[in-house]
C-alpha cells in the first residue's frame, strides 16, 4: 500500500538549532518485511532534545531535512507481503533500534548493541510525522490495557526498566540521581520492585513535584517508617551528600540509578554508595571525562553497570507486566493538553525547560 500527497513531519535541519515544520511527500513504497503506520501519538526523548538543540554527541549523525522521533504509537495501515505477525488495525508501539540480526551481538543475544544497527528519526525517517514506515519486527502491539499516549513512551519506558531492573531492588535503598522522564520512570519501578527506601536529586521544580506525586501514590497507610525523600539539589548542592547519608544511617545507598548525565550527580551518586553497593549508569554524560573517586570505589568494592538501550526485547515485555497489572502508572508524567505538529517549539521548549516530564504530539490536530 503506499499513499499519495504529502504529509506533515518535523524535521532537522543540519547545524542549525532547533526544527522545522513541513510537508514532505507520504512514503511511497513498503519493504517486503514492513509495516505502514498512521502516527496517533507521538512523544519527545532526551535525544530529540539533544538533536533540537545541534549537540556535538549527535549533530553529524543526522542527516540534513532528517525526520526526527523514535517515540510513537500508530495503527497498522499497509503491510508488507511477508508480514506475517500485524494486519491492518493493529495498533502499534515502536522500538527505535533496527538490528540487522546477523553480526556477532545480533548473534549472541545483545541486538541492542548490534554493529550495523539503524536508529528510526536518526538514521532513517522517524514517527514525528503524520506516517512512517517500520519494519514488522519493530512493531509491537499495544496491550488494552494501556493508553496510546503511554504506547508512545514505551521506546523510552523500556531504558528506565533495564536500568531499574539491572539488580535486585528488593529491601534496598535506592538512590536515583535526575528526575527527568527516565528517572521519574525509575522511581516507580523502583518502589514496584519493593526497594525499602527511595532517594532522588532533581533541581527542577516542576519534576521534583511529580517524583513526590509518584513517590506518595506507592506508600501504604501502614508504611509509617519509609524514609523516602526527593532532595532539592538547586538550594544547597554541596549538602547533597551529607542529607543521603543521614537518610542511611551513615551507611550510604544500596543502589544508585544514574539518570541524569550531570557529572556532579554522577560523582555524587558514587561517594555516596555503601561498602558492596552497585551503580547503574544510564545517563549521557555532555563530558568527555567524568572524574570518579576511584581508589574509592576500589575500596569499598563496588560494582558499576552501563546501560545503553534497552535488552531486546525482554524488557519490553518485563514494562508492559508492569503496567498491565497496574505496579507502574506513567500517565502522571504526560503533559496536558496534547500538542499539535505545528506547535512543536512550545512542546520542545517546555521540555528543555524542565517544565514538563512528557509531551504528546497527535498528528491528527
Amino acid at each position: 500500500m503506499t499513499l499519495n500527497g504529502t504529509m506533515k513531519a518535523l524535521v532537522k535541519p543540519y547545524g542549525k538549532r532547533g526544527l522545522k515544520m513541513v510537508n514532505v511527500p507520504t512514503p511511497q513504497r513498503i519493504g517486503p518485511g514492513d509495516v505502514l503506520i498512521k502516527v496517533l501519538a507521538a512523544s519527545v526523548c532526551g535525544t530529540d532534545l539533544h538533536i533540537y538543540e545541534s549537540d556535538a554527541s549527535i549533530r553529524e549523525r543526522v542527516a540534513d531535512n532528517q525526520i526526527i522521533g523514535h517515540e510513537f504509537c500508530g495503527e497498522v495501515i499497509g503491510v508488507g507481503s511477508q508480514v506475517t505477525k500485524l494486519a491492518k488495525g493493529d495498533i502499534v508501539s515502536s522500538e527505535s533500534h533496527v538490528i540487522c540480526g546477523t553480526c556477532a551481538y545480533c548473534q549472541d543475544g545483545l541486538p541492542h548493541l548490534c554493529q550495523e544497527v539503524a536508529l528510526l528519526g536518526i538514521d532513517r525517517p522517524g514517527g514525528l510525522a503524520e506516517y512512517v514506515v517500520i519494519p514488522e519486527q519493530n512493531a509491537i502491539l499495544k496491550s488494552p490495557h494501556v493508553s496510546v499516549e503511554v504506547a508512545a513512551m514505551m521506546d523510552a519506558y523500556g531504558n528506565a526498566v533495564d536500568t531499574a531492573l539491572c539488580v535486585p531492588l528488593i529491601g534496598k535503598s535506592v538512590l536515583v540521581t535526575g528526575c527527568g522522564p527516565q528517572g521519574l520512570m525509575a522511581i516507580a519501578i523502583a518502589m514496584a520492585a519493593g526497594a525499602k527506601q527511595v532517594i532522588a536529586t532533581e533541581m527542577y521544580e516542576n519534576r521534583i513535584e511529580t517524583a513526590n506525586k509518584i513517590l506518595e501514590s506507592y506508600v501504604r497507610p501502614n508504611q509509617t517508617n519509609r524514609r523516602d525523600m526527593i532532595l532539592d539539589i538547586s538550594k544547597n548542592p554541596d549538602g547533597v551528600v551529607n542529607k543521603i547519608y543521614e537518610a542511611t544511617d551513615g551507611l550510604g545507598v544500596d543502589v544508585l540509578l544514574e539518570m541524569s548525565g550531570a557529572d556532579r550527580a554522577i560523582k555524587d551518586g558514587l561517594d555516596v554508595l555503601r561498602n558492596a553497593g552497585q551503580a547503574v549508569i544510564l545517563g549521557l554524560s555532555s563530558s568527555k571525562k567524568v572524574e570518579i573517586p576511584w581508589t574509592d570505589l576500589i575500596f569499598k568494592g563496588v560494582t558499576i553497570y552501563f546501560r545503553y538501550g534497552r535488552h531486546l526485547y525482554r524488557t519490553w515485555s518485563e514494562g508492559r507486566n508492569l503496567l498491565e497489572f497496574g505496579l507502574v502508572d506513567l500517565e502522571p508524567l504526560i503533559h496536558k493538553p496534547y500538542f499539535a505538529l505545528d506547535n512543536f517549539e512550545e512542546a520542545f521548549q517546555l521540555q528543555i525547560d524542565g517544565k514538563v516530564a512528557k509531551v504528546i504530539f497527535k498528528p491528527d490536530l
